[in-house]
């Protein structure tokens, strides 16, 4: 599974990057309500887009605590999902914690979930690109 955070209204109008408006684009400037976009994925494979981290269990768990504390939860313990906004059949959009700007971007929240788990990674990183030239793309 992949888990992304950011801006609902960009993340409900903007599928693809072809979809991208001005109006949308404002949007990741000055921010706005946040949303979880989960999607099912294929197995991992190497690719100029994918880097490796490798986690012992206490550092996954805090992984999984930091995406989970990405979502708004209900009292039964479950996320609450926008039913019929995902964007094909594998992927869904939940409720999220926070609200999303040109400080706290998507990538940033990455990069703090990253940080929680103990992952060696930038203070301030709004760009993938402060992301993925951290790791090698070998065994982390």
């Amino acid at each position: 599974m992949a888990f992304g955070w950011g801006q609902r209204e960009f993340y409900l109008e903007t599928p693809r990057w072809s979809d991208l408006t001005v109006r949308n684009a404002a949007r990741s400037v000055f921010g706005g309500d946040a949303l979880m976009h989960v999607e099912h994925v294929s197995p991992p494979r190497s690719s100029p887009d994918t880097r490796p981290v490798t986690l012992d269990w206490p550092a996954y768990r805090r992984l999984v605590a930091a995406v989970t504390e990405g979502f708004v939860i209900k009292n039964a313990g479950r996320p609450i999902p926008l039913l019929g906004k995902g964007h094909d059949d594998d992927d869904a959009f939940y409720l999220a914690t926070g609200q999303y700007n040109a400080f706290r971007t998507s990538n940033q929240w990455a990069a703090d979930a990253l940080a929680d788990a103990g992952v060696r990674i930038g203070v301030w990183t709004p760009f993938a690109q402060g992301i993925m030239w951290r790791f090698t793309g070998s065994e982390e």
